[in-house]
């Protein structure tokens, strides 16, 4: 079992990326697919026996009853210290870790909105086995995550990872995100659609965000081709950023951390499969 305090410095930067290119390649036969569509039924149904020894699986009926074990609560209390826990998703060759979050010393107590995100964090780290056709019996998939809770109740959540399909000859990198805060548990947005609408007006020049990363060529050339990126693919891309509650499968994602707020964009095979932006403010 692992546990944080309140603000958990997020990891630096994972190379990874969202499986845009592997989902729109890949292709499997009807069979495979049925068999596949049940196999992530079932998963997702019994994703708590997956779940590992050491973590607590706080899950509320939808009679807002809870096992005996715990303590019901609608309301946070106002010095709450938030911790996490890792649980764990396995079947197959797939391997997916996501947080869990509590509040320090109030463990066995469920609480409404806690309850509430956790299912959101636990849904998103799942998504990609729906969203990519992941066949667990064939398929490697292999991610971790970072986290970062803010002094609003803000937590995002970086899951980094890859995966490999079958019949692919290298592995794809993942890179997605999931925020949400604690006291609403509903979603948050990182960053602001007034901002979002200046990032895009002032895109094509760099002016608002700055790449991150250590090797010069990759920072240049990624640089060079966020110059000519297309601005309307763009300004869908970032209008339907991150996760939603109609599950939409985004392809640009966003989180914070402690030192800012960053974009997750696709780029090139050839230049790093995806980017890591920072936000200019």
């Amino acid at each position: 079992m692992r546990r944080k305090n309140f603000c958990i410095m997020m990891g630096v930067c994972i190379l990874s990326t969202v499986l845009y290119a592997c989902k729109s390649g890949e292709s499997k036969d009807d069979s495979n697919s049925a068999a596949n569509d049940v196999a992530i039924t079932e998963a997702a149904e019994n994703v708590s026996e997956n779940v590992t020894e050491n973590v607590t699986d706080n899950t509320v009926d939808s009679d807002n009853s809870v096992s005996d074990d715990y303590i019901y609560e609608d309301e946070l209390p106002s010095d709450a210290k938030f911790i996490y826990e890792s649980a764990q998703y396995e079947l197959g060759t797939v391997n997916i870790k996501y947080p869990v979050i509590l509040v320090e010393g109030q463990e066995q107590v469920a609480y409404t909105s806690i309850h509430a995100i956790n299912e959101i964090i636990k849904d998103d780290a799942l998504s990609i086995l729906t969203n990519y056709s992941i066949n667990d019996g064939t398929d490697s998939v292999n991610v971790d995550y970072s986290i970062f809770i803010d002094g609003d109740g803000n937590i995002s959540v970086k899951f980094s990872g890859d995966a490999m399909y079958s019949n692919a000859a290298h592995p794809s990198v993942l890179e997605y995100t999931s925020n949400v805060n604690v006291y609403s548990g509903t979603r948050f947005k990182p960053i602001s659609d007034d901002k979002l609408s200046q990032i895009t007006e002032h895109f094509e020049v760099g002016k608002d965000y700055e790449v991150c990363s250590d090797e010069t060529d990759i920072k240049e050339a990624v640089e060079d081709y966020l110059r000519e990126y297309d601005m309307s693919m763009l300004a869908s891309e970032l209008n339907n950023m991150d996760f939603d509650d109609d599950r939409q499968t985004p392809y640009t994602y966003s989180y914070q951390d402690e030192d800012g707020v960053y974009i997750i964009i696709s780029v090139p095979t050839a230049i790093g499969q995806y980017a890591i932006l920072k936000i200019i403010e």
